[in-house]
């Protein structure tokens, strides 16, 4: 007995709804994930305006760096939303062209710090563009490629430019010619405190992470203010970092480990840059 029309209809509908659902499954997704995408880089963009501010605010960058600053690194926020399928070769690009436009500036390592922020936060979108499905080994190794990149790159502009050996000599003739002072060692350690407290009322890390965290960095502020030796003051702050180098927090809490960190070597004339730098990305400090 032969299949009813009516039925074949109905047959022939429910197949092709079977059919249809995973390529609409697979656009939701698609679309969840570039919303996401836009939400974090949006957020991404707050935080550097904010770090702007309170760098201008501190002295550290004047009025008219911070409003480039902030002009070129929000542009490439803007152009990689708008070209959310790049790869390393046209991030690297990216990246030239925009030390290129910020020729006519310093670049110190608070500047660099924002540029290196800024790239990490893109490179970390596109290795993660295939959300929830396999990583592509190409965009897996995109965020450690792109940070050897610029720290190539910084390396070399201060070479170029003196900016090391200056630095060094400025520490050795002039300790105490900045135009702020640094925070003091109780300063430094109520900010640290308050800040993993917060973290933990917030539960973002453990009651363990907590005690490792504080008990490093206090026992490293009270060893700075205790110790006038160079060398082993050195030594024990590259320790702790190594210590810390797994650590799994976001940007923004890292880059308050590094301030803190950089605050201590400066307080002793010590030049630790290239190391807090890989320390921030998680690269392994020699």
């Amino acid at each position: 007995m032969g299949l009813k029309i009516p039925y074949l209809k109905k047959l022939l509908i429910i197949c092709l709804a079977i059919l249809a659902f995973p390529l609409h499954s697979c656009t939701q997704m698609k679309k969840q994930t570039k919303n996401q995408t836009e939400e974090l880089i949006q957020l991404n963009r707050g935080q550097l305006n904010d770090k702007l501010q309170e760098l201008e605010e501190q002295q550290i960058l004047t009025k008219g760096e911070s409003a480039q600053l902030r002009e070129c690194l929000n542009a490439d926020f803007d152009y990689y939303l708008a070209h959310q399928d790049i790869g390393l070769t046209e991030l690297k690009d990216l990246f030239s062209k925009t030390t290129e436009k910020l020729g006519q500036l310093q670049i110190n390592q608070a500047i660099f710090l924002q540029l290196s922020t800024t790239y990490n936060a893109i490179a970390k979108q596109i290795s993660m563009r295939n959300h929830p499905g396999p990583i592509a080994p190409e965009d897996y190794a995109i965020q450690s490629a792109i940070n050897q990149e610029m720290n190539d790159w910084f390396e070399l502009y201060q070479k170029t430019n003196g900016t090391v050996e200056k630095t060094a000599e400025e520490e050795e003739q002039q300790p105490s010619g900045r135009s702020l002072p640094l925070p003091t060692y109780l300063k430094l350690k109520a900010d640290m405190l308050g800040r993993f407290k917060v973290l933990l009322s917030e539960e973002m890390i453990t009651s363990l992470e907590y005690k490792f965290y504080t008990e490093t960095i206090t026992k490293d502020i009270r060893f700075c203010e205790t110790n006038t030796d160079t060398a082993k003051v050195k030594l024990q702050l590259l320790a702790s970092l190594r210590k810390m180098e797994n650590a799994e927090l976001d940007t923004e809490d890292r880059e308050a480990i590094v301030d803190c960190y950089f605050i201590l070597s400066e307080k002793h004339g010590i030049d630790m840059k290239k190391q807090l730098n890989k320390w921030l990305y998680g690269s392994i400090i020699p």
